[in-house]
């Protein structure tokens, strides 16, 4: 008998809790910021579509706008440990605000406030964060973070020293480098996130969609999902892979104004999704896109949160040029679309190129 297709199968072992506030720092929903939540839905839609990342539609959870509560999003994410066991795969997805809370460097992620909830009560922190992932079974874990800058975080990139090097670099993660240490022990871990601690996560247009706005860096992140610029012919996304395509297909769309950073940890570069392999050309990226191998997607100058023109943070493609970046053991970090291997406490440098 025929090996069956593993493309015509479902991704079994592949959990996901997928969020989008669309609120303001007060957690307050506001139009300004609906580019989140069709953030999110896309790559809900992209993860549950058996032609594509093909999760199971009953292991993935969406929490969209007013759904994305602080309760519920702790609740899923308790949900995600009793039910990702052993061999799975795990996805978080994070479109939204963040911030330095001042505390011991801690940084939390913004949820949605609920009309009964006292004003900043709609704080996640990176303590909280590491509580909920730490106990789970799960031996693959990837947390995607689209977290903007104007959130209140703090950058740490361009002034890293020996009192700082455990705190990791980006500024927009909520895990300092000793959670994310412990988490990767014995599992792989890998924290993709949409810009460096200096740079504001960018918003565009795509073609055929209208008027609505997504993320540069979701865009990046569905694209690969989908198996544009996948080098395997395996029919899998492998996360070093998605990495480098998103962050190439970001600087690229951004002239150089936002650089993707990906920590990652584990003996192995996982498969995070399928795809069908060889038939890109017949697959929609997403609304409207009809047969298109690479997404027709605009970045626009009216972002509520860009900062494109302080003075004090210049966004030029070479802000980065000879950077120093601490890549604890066993991680990677990119710049440009260069990886680099860790050692221990080395400090590796790169050029951003132009």
């Amino acid at each position: 008998m025929a090996s069956q297709d593993p493309q015509k199968q479902l991704f079994k072992n592949g959990y996901a809790l997928v969020i989008g506030t669309g609120a303001d720092l007060s957690g307050q929903q506001t139009d300004a910021y609906q580019s989140t939540i069709n953030d999110a839905r896309w790559f809900y839609d992209i993860l549950t579509d058996d032609s594509r990342c093909a999760y199971p539609t009953d292991q993935v959870k969406l929490l969209d706008g007013p759904k994305a509560t602080r309760e519920a999003i702790c609740s899923a994410l308790e949900w995600l440990e009793e039910e990702a066991k052993a061999g799975s795969t795990v996805a978080i997805f994070f479109s939204g605000h963040a911030r330095r809370t001042g505390i011991e460097n801690d940084t939390c992620v913004l949820s949605c406030s609920t009309s009964n909830e006292f004003a900043g009560n709609n704080t996640i922190s990176g303590k909280e964060l590491y509580r909920f992932i730490h106990p789970m079974a799960a031996q693959k874990i990837i947390l995607f973070l689209n977290c903007c800058f104007a959130g209140g975080i703090v950058p740490q990139l361009l002034t890293i020293n020996a009192d700082d090097d455990r705190i990791l670099g980006l500024g927009n993660v909520p895990l300092n480098q000793v959670q994310i240490d412990k988490l990767s022990a014995g599992k792989g871990f890998a924290v993709l996130s949409s810009s460096r601690g200096n740079e504001t996560s960018l918003t565009g247009y795509r073609r055929g969609s209208g008027k609505k706005k997504y993320s540069a860096f979701v865009v990046g992140i569905c694209q690969a999902l989908t198996g544009v610029g996948q080098p395997a012919t395996d029919g899998f996304v492998y996360v070093a892979d998605l990495a480098l395509s998103c962050c190439e297909y970001v600087r690229r769309k951004t002239k150089g104004l936002q650089n993707p950073y990906l920590d990652f940890r584990g003996a192995d570069n996982f498969a995070v999704a399928y795809y069908r392999a060889g038939l890109l050309n017949k697959l929609r990226l997403g609304d409207g896109d009809g047969e298109t191998l690479e997404e027709d997607f605009e970045v626009t100058d009216d972002d509520p949160e860009d900062n494109r023109g302080a003075p004090a943070l210049p966004a030029q493609s070479n802000v980065f040029s000879n950077s120093k970046i601490r890549a604890s053991k066993s991680a990677v970090a990119i710049g440009g679309i260069n990886i680099f291997s860790g050692t221990g406490n080395a400090t590796v440098t790169w050029r951003s190129g132009s």
